[in-house]
């Protein structure tokens, strides 16, 4: 299936300056992490750096028609790493029967009440990732879904993941819903 992106396939990408990344300060990112995944922007090294750094406990796919032929990536090679990173993987929007982007769905509470119904069947371990379609998908989840999904402990951190070049190597990033870069702090990353 075709991607639905207007953003060229060849990007040149530049990593944030020094003065935008940011150490977070506690306050900001207290809580468990709820982080979002544009897969119309993300790259094969990106979902490689994220599923082997973070290991998240769920990824829930929000997208009405699921890809995963990015780069080297297909199909096959995205579930041998949901397993090797041990991520329960769900497509929430081919379970809610959701067909279009702009399904209300989101609005409604129906995926939320999906999401909790989902994380209560056992024991869940944070990181959670959610795939999404795109920027304004991303924007909305990452404003409604931390408030809507139950957690224990101090709430849910709501975080888009960046994954910057810098010296060749890919650097995990987060982006806070006003558009702040952070590093990836070691705190959520899984005990083994």
């Amino acid at each position: 299936m075709a991607r639905s992106t207007h953003a060229p396939y060849l990007r040149l990408v530049e990593p944030p300056s020094e003065d935008a990344r940011t150490e977070p300060r506690s306050h900001e990112m207290d809580g468990a992490l709820l982080g979002f995944i544009d897969m119309s922007r993300v790259s094969d090294v990106a979902l490689e750096t994220i599923f082997t750094h973070v290991q998240p406990g769920w990824a829930f796919d929000l997208r009405p028609a699921p890809y995963f032929n990015i780069g080297r990536f297909n199909r096959k090679r995205m579930f041998e790493l949901f397993r090797i990173s041990r991520t329960s993987y769900r497509d929430v929007a081919g379970l809610l029967r959701i067909t279009v982007r702009n399904d209300a769905s989101l609005n409604s509470g129906a995926i939320a009440r999906f999401l909790n119904e989902t994380l209560s069947t056992r024991p869940y371990r944070a990181p959670i990732v959610v795939l999404v379609d795109d920027e304004e998908t991303l924007e909305h989840a990452m404003r409604v879904l931390p408030r809507a999904l139950r957690v224990q402990g101090a709430g849910w951190c709501s975080m888009a993941f960046d994954v910057a070049a810098c010296d060749g190597a890919p650097d995990l990033m987060l982006r806070a819903p006003g558009g702040e870069l952070h590093t990836f702090p070691m705190k959520w990353l899984p005990e083994s």
